[in-house]
């Protein structure tokens, strides 16, 4: 994977973002902790290369939780999810991941720690 240094930093450590080209995709990525920037559409092209039969699905909910600004333009980001991983996004510039966060998103390992909690119906007392 190629890399040049381009003008954005990382917004948890403040690193300079470095360009790092793939197979037919570009990403921005903190070298220090991992954080990756990616637009929409190549987020989508990896995600279907490593995720076939699923669909792609952002719910952005802006509940008052801390939001970063864009390493790119500064803008407030707003908060997404991709099921049960957070994630924040920027209309002009792409969805920025905390470390760690897009290769669980591309292995699809998107619910909380301990999995999904289960329902049991109450038993009625007689």
């Amino acid at each position: 994977m190629a890399f040049r240094r381009i003008g954005a930093h990382c917004v948890t450590c403040k690193t300079p973002l470095k360009q790092m080209a793939g197979d037919g995709y570009v990403t921005k990525r903190c070298v220090e902790c991992g954080g990756s920037l990616v637009t929409q559409a190549d987020l989508a092209m990896l995600f279907a290369r490593s995720q076939p039969r699923r669909t792609l699905e952002l719910a952005i909910h802006n509940d008052g939780s801390h939001r970063h600004e864009c390493p790119v333009c500064s803008n407030k980001m707003d908060v997404t999810w991709i099921e049960f991983l957070r994630v924040e996004s920027c209309e002009l510039h792409g969805l920025w991941f905390a470390p760690g966060s897009l290769e669980r998103l591309l292995a699809y390992d998107v619910h909380p720690p301990g999995g999904l909690p289960r329902f049991r119906k109450k038993k009625r007392s007689s």
